[in-house]
């Protein structure tokens, strides 16, 4: 069973009626739950971005309603806290079920270990970073918590080349942290997510836009309402070849299997 997180981001343009549309968007998509972030502008950004980085941004009101809203629909709501306090907040006041940390925190040790203390599921991604780095990310968040650490395989480049995927990390990632592990896709199309599948990963993050032509950081690298639907309706038909690793005779294979026993006889002695 996998599951795909339909990453709303910023692509929702400051919009809370946009948010919600890339909601029902992910909701028809059969995406298993969404996830936006939460910053506040003016501690995190330097005085030049501001202008550029409020209109990006929802405020913690919209935040809880937005989980509102999901809850209401039936969908989970997944975030990325900027600060410690944003991790607080979520998990005190909106009650959220998993928090999810970006890739340009792995290696904030003290940040990892204080969102971790916070027992609840984490998601963290892994773009960036050295295998070295990787690892002291995850022992930091075991040591901090017994709740379930998931990591996620990314390149953190939008969008991320093909030849530079390394999608062989997931193999090491299951070996050494065991599962689950996933991926945070942020390729243009789905092959790479098939590979990832095909290694072990049984959690996908993708980004979702209403248009790709927006202005904005994530847009070009996102896919659209009827992509998204295709890159699902993909995803779960690879993840149903994979099967149960149990070689036998398959129900589709029954009627030939009695034509090939029809040539199972002794060799006839010439005379």
């Amino acid at each position: 069973m996998i599951e795909i997180i339909a990453e709303i981001g910023v692509n929702h343009n400051g919009s809370f009626n946009t948010a919600c549309v890339l909601v029902e968007s992910a909701i028809k998509a059969s995406c298993t739950a969404v996830k936006t972030q939460l910053w506040d502008t003016e501690r995190v950004y330097p005085r030049e971005r501001w202008d550029e980085m409020k209109k990006l941004e929802l405020s913690r009101v919209e935040i809880a309603k937005l989980k509102g809203y999901c809850d209401h629909r039936g969908i989970e709501f997944i975030c990325t806290p900027d600060e410690i306090e944003d991790a607080i907040f979520l998990a005190d006041e909106v009650g959220v079920k998993r928090i999810k940390t970006s890739s340009q925190d792995v290696t904030n040790i003290p940040f990892l270990k204080e969102v971790a203390r916070l027992n609840l599921p984490m998601i963290v991604s892994t773009g960036a970073c050295t295998r070295q780095e990787m690892d002291d990310a995850m022992v930091a968040c075991w040591g901090a918590t017994s709740q379930k650490i998931t990591p996620l395989h990314c390149v953190s480049a939008y969008p991320a080349p093909m030849w530079d995927m390394n999608m062989r990390v997931i193999n090491y990632m299951r070996k050494t942290y065991g599962d689950p592990v996933g991926f945070s896709d942020h390729t243009t199309g789905c092959e790479a997510a098939v590979l990832a599948i095909s290694c072990g990963a049984t959690i996908f993050e993708k980004h979702l836009t209403l248009d790709r032509m927006q202005d904005g950081p994530d847009h070009s690298a996102s896919l659209t309402p009827h992509q998204m639907a295709e890159y699902v309706a993909v995803l779960k038909r690879a993840d149903e070849c994979l099967g149960d690793g149990v070689k036998r005779i398959m129900p589709s294979e029954v009627e030939n299997r009695k034509r090939y026993e029809e040539f199972i006889a002794p060799r006839k002695e010439r005379a």
